[in-house]
């Protein structure tokens, strides 16, 4: 029921429940081990994965998109685990698009195995139990053990197994496993791609993993999304998992309690550009409140943030629109914020530079008045 989805979020950061260790043997994931030179041959390495190419004749390689890197911090042990395109480079070298900028948890881990002067243990998990890839695409905080998350969604302990060449824990349960060590050393070429923001994201310099294994099922089946303007799998994940993220920061961290919704629009906008937040009776200095937390919770998101009373679905984007026409005076009620971070956007911007702005729209009720029912 997705009117229950916050709280199930809620009871599994609150509750987590710790991963179980199981052996090699029983680990489903490890029933057949590709290892070392073997890679190199001809449909062994990652050539022997069926990726499809998301944008025929703009993408320079096919990418694995709906796969997890897992890292963990070389001093606590605790994992991380993400969604990052991954371009094969070869059959034995795959990308990683960690989103440096965004100080995604894997940078904070290959700043540490940087700092160390130590190439950094990466598992690229693809498919197997679905909490893994709702916690891979919700924003948790850094110290938390993911796994342990995901334990908490379901209920039930995640089944984790020892990695065959690197020290990381992965899911046993999971249909492929590529095993590497990311360069913290070298960065090199990757992209253009079809991006979910409709246009091609041009080349940049990114991380690479050399892999040292690859594990799967017998019969493993091929997860993957097509990386194209949204809707998509990936935008519906983000969608569920940031908006109660959104509200238990701005209700609970920073106490605007007369918050009762906060909406990101999926369609196009992949949740990143367009936020709606719902307000039961909010004063003047709540809403603004509300609406610049937006923006500074995540830089890289809102960039059309709206504030609306309860009686306004935030998901009817005709009463949304409806509220901005009749419950608010652009000159009185909007604000535009300049340099804010430009975020999952096309890049190549003919007027330069990566800054961005914001507007913020206070479309609540401002007196007592007579609607017609």
């Amino acid at each position: 029921d997705p009117t229950k989805v916050n709280q199930l979020w809620a009871q599994a950061k609150t509750n987590p429940v710790q991963p179980v260790e199981i052996p090699s043997e029983a680990a489903p994931v490890q029933e057949i081990v590709t290892l070392g030179e073997e890679l190199k041959k001809a449909g062994q390495g990652l050539d022997s994965i069926p990726v499809p190419i998301s944008t025929p004749g703009w993408d320079n390689a096919p990418y694995i998109s709906a796969a997890h890197y897992i890292t963990k911090d070389p001093n606590s042990g605790i994992h991380n685990i993400g969604t990052y395109r991954a371009m094969i480079k070869a059959r034995d070298r795959v990308g990683c698009n960690p989103s440096l900028e965004l100080g995604q948890g894997i940078y904070v881990h290959w700043e540490k195995y940087r700092a160390r002067k130590e190439k950094m243990p990466a598992a690229l998990c693809i498919g197997g139990v679905p909490a893994i890839s709702y916690v891979a695409a919700q924003k948790l905080a850094y110290d938390v053990d993911e796994f342990a998350v995901a334990g908490g969604l379901v209920k039930a302990p995640i089944r984790i197994v020892q990695a065959k060449t690197v020290p990381l824990m992965v899911p046993a349960d999971a249909e492929i496993i590529i095993e590497g060590f990311v360069s913290t050393e070298y960065l090199e070429p990757e992209a253009p791609f079809g991006e979910s923001h409709g246009h091609v994201n041009p080349k940049e310099y990114n991380p690479y993993m050399e892999v040292t294994a690859i594990t799967r099922r017998k019969k493993a089946i091929l997860c993957s999304i097509i990386s194209q303007v949204t809707p998509s799998e990936s935008s519906v994940i983000k969608k569920m998992a940031y908006e109660p993220l959104y509200l238990d920061h701005l209700k609970n961290t920073l106490g605007i309690s007369c918050i009762t919704r906060v909406m990101l629009h999926e369609p196009l906008t992949a949740t990143q550009k367009l936020t709606v937040i719902q307000m039961r009776q909010p004063s003047q200095a709540e809403v603004w409140r509300a609406l610049m937390a937006a923006v500074t919770f995540r830089p890289a998101m809102s960039k059309i943030v709206i504030a609306v009373d309860e009686d306004i679905d935030p998901e009817n984007l005709d009463a949304v629109f409806w509220a901005l026409g009749y419950r608010s005076q652009p000159h009185r009620d909007v604000q535009i914020i300049r340099g804010t971070d430009i975020g999952h956007a096309p890049r190549h911007d003919a007027r330069g530079g990566a800054d961005d702005s914001c507007l913020l729209w206070d479309a609540t009720l401002k007196e007592t008045s007579t609607i017609q029912r």
